[in-house]
């Protein structure tokens, strides 16, 4: 769980990001997360030392008054290095001057390529040359050795050729041989820091709300990558459960459990954590950040985070399942014990109601298990919920063995 944020990057001072790492303790937080404005320009992976102070004081200060761990957005040069694209002044000259990219010469006279059925502007920095990932490799690992925790690989989608003999990629540079440097860039900093959580975004189509690259590809290879992107919902993600794009998360989750990362903006929900509760059932790893002008929600939010961290464990490793897109469980093997949210996703009010039979979800039939809240309850094996809802509200309740 972590408290994230974005400021203009004149703001980002050392007492800002303090003031957030207050608001990340008050809300449950384990990981202070750090958005563009924390390096010395969009993208360079160079600590901002003259407004952060040294990284490695910086980190253990976090830890120690706050007990947050630091985690960095980390943007790559698809993204980064394309003039107009920038969220901050451009790090092209930060990067070898070998890495620049040279497009083929068909090409050379256009500078915008169509990828899919989109044009993009194309890149300065070549991201599979030998020169931009060995020199990404020494800028991340000294993030890392001075203790950060997670790395965003954001901006990571395909949008350029490139016929650079002396960069050590095939010549056209094209989409595989993309993707095998992304995962290449994830194991150099697995290599010696496995511990390290590492998201990265579809190698094909970056920051995009769709998905090009399939969900589970190179996932298994040795010290590749830990979690996938959350589709875009980060912007509008109350918008994005009532016009139903949010259910894409559900579906999801039903059908692969490599963890998502996503994270979400705390002003745009409401009285019940509809929204909150939504994206804690099915992102893995659940960024929070933004504080709702309604003291009620903020209350309700803070009372729902820390419910949510005593029984994270079953969110973050359990097994899904779903009874209904309103009706969701988290299992862990292993332990006489499971979650279930609930939500009305609709306009009006409704009995929402739903049965599980718990031998699918390899728990014991013959225990006897009482929850938390009295609309679940579990006869011969059985799972039963029925709970009258307001519209966009959520419930969630823990059930064990008596």
């Amino acid at each position: 769980m972590r408290w994230a944020f974005r400021l203009h990057i004149k703001n980002f001072t050392r007492s800002i990001v303090e003031k957030e790492a207050v608001k990340g303790v008050e809300y449950s937080c384990e990981a202070l997360y750090l958005d563009p404005g924390w390096d010395t320009n969009f993208g360079s992976f160079l600590w901002g030392e003259e407004w952060l102070g040294p990284r490695r004081t910086f980190i253990e200060e976090i830890r120690s008054r706050y007990g947050l761990k630091v985690s960095l957005h980390t943007p790559m040069p698809p993204w980064s290095t394309v003039e107009g694209w920038e969220m901050g002044p451009s790090c092209v000259s930060d990067w070898p001057a070998g890495s620049r990219r040279i497009a083929p010469p068909e090409i050379l006279s256009d500078t915008i390529q169509m990828v899919g059925n989109l044009p993009r502007r194309t890149p300065e920095i070549c991201m599979g040359s030998t020169q931009f990932l060995n020199e990404a490799e020494k800028r991340l690992l000294a993030n890392c050795e001075d203790g950060v925790t997670f790395l965003m690989y954001d901006g990571t989608g395909w949008n350029g050729w490139c016929s650079d003999t002396t960069h050590g990629h095939p010549v056209p540079y094209l989409q595989e041989d993309h993707m095998r440097n992304c995962i290449e860039l994830v194991r150099r900093i697995h290599e010696k820091y496995p511990d390290v959580i590492i998201e990265l975004h579809d190698m094909l189509d970056g920051g995009s709300p769709r998905r090009m690259t399939p969900v589970y590809y190179k996932y298994g290879l040795p010290l590749s990558y830990d979690d996938n992107w959350g589709f875009e919902l980060m912007w509008n993600p109350m918008k994005d459960i009532q016009e139903g794009r949010g259910l894409a998360m559900y579906y999801y989750n039903l059908a692969c459990n490599i963890p998502i990362y996503l994270h979400i903006d705390l002003r745009k929900d409401n009285e019940h954590c509809v929204m909150l509760w939504w994206f804690a059932s099915t992102a893995r790893h659940l960024g929070i950040g933004g504080t709702n002008k309604d003291a009620e929600v903020v209350k309700a939010q803070k009372a729902a985070m820390k419910y949510y961290r005593e029984f994270d464990r079953f969110f973050k490793r359990g097994d899904f399942y779903g009874i209904t897109e309103e009706i969701h469980l988290h299992v862990l093997p292993g332990e006489k014990a499971f979650m279930v949210n609930i939500f009305n996703l609709s306009d009006n009010p409704r009995i929402i109601t739903g049965r599980f039979d718990l031998k699918n979800a390899g728990l014991d039939k013959s225990l006897d298990y009482m929850a938390s809240k009295p609309w679940a309850k579990v006869t011969g094996g059985i799972l039963e919920v029925s709970l009258e809802m307001q519209p966009w509200s959520a419930d969630v309740t823990d059930v064990k063995e008596k």
